[in-house]
């Protein structure tokens, strides 16, 4: 009993005596304001250690290669700055002093605390598939490794498509920039432009399609058939550096070099390839880039081969039924043809529009709108007999339009201020239409022989000057070529232009729906006809009455 008396007793003793030192017990030797202030000096001293400070190149997108940067830190406060020209963005090569620290918040971090180079690669509009623009300014870069020869910096405000800086020790050739803005000049003339991916990377056995950008910096090398891989680069005097090394059987290609005298790219470091023309692949082509895959990948993500890529012989390419490309300028329209399944199709607001579209082998097309299209002369058509409805719109330079090869099932057409002296519409053998608005065109010519199921044909203005425009100064239109009271038994209303002459089969077929005594509502303009007034005239003054 004494002895377990004795043992408690030295137990509260003990704790007691603990009870006394209210200070915390550090796990380190010191406490974690010296240690951060130790990390900071370390950190300091390695950022300003290098004689000839520090290269790396810079990107903010994933997408987009590297733009060099040096940084020469000095124990004063200051950093000196040396930034690369990107000619088409208008930065100029400059060197530039701001202040600079390393602190801690929840990472040691390095801060540029003025406004520098950073900000302006910011402000850089790169269309790409990922984003439009490098995002926004860069102050604060996260040290995320920090060692002799190499500094990892990764942005601190980016939450996707993270922004990383490496760095590596410079050398006194590094701050001489001449001869970069030629080479990039020179890349940037040697960047692909077909749609057709009509480039390869050749050598060492091996063949792969590539695509080529000089001024985004990256290709886009084809791997397994319909697979490819976006690899970034960045430039020094003479050669290519490649950020992402490309790999090449069982090597690596890690650098190469531009070949003034053959115009083209070849691996470095005694890796023969290069990059050459593919002349078949315009005939036959394997690969697209074409102008509308930001509207095709939208709705349709899984057609994408690469980053910028589709393969015609993607499966995913035959479940895209609907495409609408509106408010682009685009120039071309070519890869539609690898669409076999396109049931809609809309073209809207295409300021650089090609004078030609051809949706001929899209077979299963069921409506088509085209649409304020100020430069599109021709729509290529070929047999559609699933087509269904038309729509063109505001085309000013379309003139003749002939839906005889797809009028198998067409039941809608409208087309409106479209050529204003020369336009000409042939609908012939369309059985199934029942609707045809086309007004405010300038009419030479329509064709509607056959249309059986027509209901109304509207082809009058939608001006309200209409009335008092003087024909001859416009086309005429001098009569409607099939229309039969006979064929279109079911029309109700005939709405015709004020260019409209005494047509033979317009008058003939009025006339025969008031024996027949149907009910049918014609309109001259904006004027109801009343020819039982003056049947041979019946477009005077006295025939009809003006609402």
């Amino acid at each position: 009993m004494i002895k377990r008396f004795v043992l408690l007793w030295a137990v509260a003793v003990s704790c007691l005596l603990a009870c006394e030192d209210n200070e915390p017990e550090y796990l380190f030797d010191e406490s974690p304001e010296t240690r951060i202030a130790q990390k900071i000096n370390e950190y300091s001293d390695v950022l300003t250690a290098p004689e000839n400070g520090w290269i790396g190149y810079y990107t903010s997108v994933n997408n987009v290669g590297g733009f060099a940067v040096l940084l020469k830190f000095g124990e004063d406060g200051n950093v000196t700055i040396k930034n690369e020209a990107v000619g088409f963005a208008n930065i100029a090569e400059k060197e530039e002093t701001v202040p600079w620290r390393v602190g801690v918040t929840q990472h040691p971090e390095l801060v540029f605390e003025s406004a520098c180079i950073f900000t302006e690669w910011h402000g850089i509009a790169f269309e790409t598939a990922s984003g439009y623009s490098m995002g926004g300014g860069e102050f604060q870069f996260v040290l995320e490794s920090v060692t002799d020869d190499q500094i990892i910096l990764r942005s601190k405000t980016d939450q996707t498509d993270i922004t990383y800086l490496y760095l590596r020790r410079a050398e006194s050739t590094d701050w001489d920039f001449r001869g970069m803005s030629d080479l990039s000049e020179n890349l940037i003339n040697l960047e692909t432009k077909s749609i057709v991916v009509n480039h390869k990377l050749v050598g060492d056995g091996l063949e792969k399609f590539v695509e080529f950008s000089g001024r985004e910096r990256y290709l886009v090398v084809e791997g397994e058939l319909g697979e490819a891989a976006l690899y970034r680069y960045a430039i020094s005097r003479t050669r290519l550096i490649m950020l992402d090394t490309i790999p090449w059987g069982d090597k690596m290609i890690t650098e190469m070099e531009y070949d003034a005298q053959a115009r083209t790219i070849k691996a470095a470091n005694g890796l023969a390839v290069q990059m050459e023309t593919d002349a078949e692949a315009e005939k036959n082509p394997t690969y697209l880039s074409p102008q509308f895959l930001p509207e095709l990948t939208t709705t349709n993500p899984e057609v994408l081969t690469g980053p910028s890529w589709i393969w015609v012989g993607n499966p995913e390419l035959a479940k895209v039924e609907s495409l609408e490309v509106m408010i682009k300028n685009y120039d071309d329209f070519y890869g539609l043809e690898f669409l076999p399944n396109l049931k809609s199709l809309t073209i809207m607001g295409i300021l650089a529009t090609d004078s030609k579209i051809d949706v001929s082998k899209n077979k299963k097309l069921k409506r088509l709108t085209v649409m304020i299209n100020p430069l599109l002369t021709h729509i290529t058509l070929g047999n559609l007999e699933e087509l269904e409805e038309v729509i063109l719109t505001s085309n000013p330079m379309m003139k003749e339009i002939d839906l005889r090869s797809c009028c198998k099932n067409l039941k809608d057409f409208r087309a409106h201020m479209c050529h204003p002296t020369d336009f000409s519409v042939n609908v012939s053998g369309a059985k199934n239409l029942t609707y045809f608005a086309a007004q405010q065109n300038g009419w030479t010519s329509l064709d509607i022989t056959g249309c059986t199921a027509l209901e109304k044909l509207l082809i009058n203005s939608d001006s309200e000057d209409d009335a008092s425009v003087d024909d001859t100064s416009t086309s005429t239109l001098e009569d409607i070529i099939g229309l039969d009271a006979s064929v279109q038994k079911r029309l109700t209303e005939l709405f015709i232009p004020t260019s409209a002459v005494n047509g033979d089969n317009i008058k003939k077929f009025y006339q025969d729906c008031k024996a027949e005594g149907r009910n049918l509502l014609m309109m001259h303009g904006h004027s109801l006809i009343k020819p039982e007034t003056d049947p041979d005239n019946m477009y005077n003054d006295n025939t009809y009455d003006h609402e």
